[in-house]
């Protein structure tokens, strides 16, 4: 709520940099998960023999 109101003061760039630097950190998290789900996938299917 603070961050809110302080988009309109003097404080707005320091504001909009931080927000753009958490989105961008959740981008590269989810990003980061996709593709090691993607390889647990591909190792689950390529060696589900051995796994039971």
């Amino acid at each position: 709520m603070l961050e809110n109101a302080l988009c309109w003061t003097l404080a707005a760039p320091f504001i909009r940099a931080k927000r753009q630097r958490t989105m961008h950190e959740v981008a590269a998290e989810w990003h980061d998960r996709r593709r090691i789900d993607r390889l647990l996938n591909e190792l689950v299917t390529t060696y589900s023999d051995l796994l039971g």
